[in-house]
């Protein structure tokens, strides 16, 4: 990826592999690394590994979650837990980075929930979604409140040739989304909730989406 904003940062790069499979049948496995190297004004150097790994159940039964960051090699942050849905609430057991249990509302979405809600929006002519998600991130027990904003379907431009998969999806018409995601729990001092990150991305109607951006308010990624 790229950077445009700095915060003190001198430059960024790194890798985001985003493994995803399965179907409604048997649940949907998401394997993601976010590996990024941030050099600072004085040319020191950091590299965080965020690996995460869930498993969502058909129907969002079930979440399973496991999340690591490294930073520098060294383990920083360990995420391990499972939520479950019930007739009136849903149940997270987190197991790390300690063991608890507490109750989030049912129409609370887990990740995979929510990227189909998008699309079923889309498919509607919808272009505003708010949704609270869980997604079992950080230390595993907020609930972000998302907004996403979803654009005119457009056709994929077919690009230079590349060998990345992304030629396949010429022709295939896509939206542009953005998802905004807060953090109820804190807002500035004027009292406005900012959000946490956006993200920006072509949505293609299978799931596979394209022209990611990542905006951290005081940097911005491009992959």
């Amino acid at each position: 990826g790229d950077m445009e904003e700095q915060a003190g940062i001198a430059g960024l790069n790194g890798r985001m592999v985003y493994d995803f499979s399965g179907n409604a049948c048997d649940g949907y496995s998401v394997n993601f690394r976010f590996v990024t190297e941030f050099q600072d004004k004085d040319g020191g150097r950091q590299i965080t590994d965020l690996q995460t790994s869930s498993f969502e159940e058909p129907q969002a039964e079930s979440y399973q979650f496991l999340s690591k960051t490294f930073v520098d090699q060294e383990l920083v942050e360990s995420t391990r837990g499972t939520a479950r849905s019930g007739a009136k609430v849903k149940t997270v057991e987190l197991k790390e980075p300690e063991e608890k249990s507490f109750t989030i509302g049912n129409d609370v979405l887990f990740p995979t929930e929510h990227l189909l809600s998008i699309i079923k929006a889309a498919e509607e002519g919808v272009h505003f979604v708010a949704a609270d998600i869980y997604d079992g991130a950080e230390t595993g027990d907020k609930v972000y409140a998302t907004t996403t904003v979803i654009g005119a379907k457009a056709v994929a431009e077919p690009g230079p040739k590349t060998n990345d998969g992304a030629g396949s999806l010429a022709g295939k018409s896509y939206w542009p989304v953005t998802v905004a995601y807060f953090d109820p729990g804190a807002d500035d001092a004027s009292g406005e909730l900012l959000p946490v990150y956006q993200l920006t991305f072509h949505l293609f109607r299978n799931g596979v989406s394209s022209h990611l951006k990542l905006d951290y308010g005081d940097f911005i990624i491009l992959g």
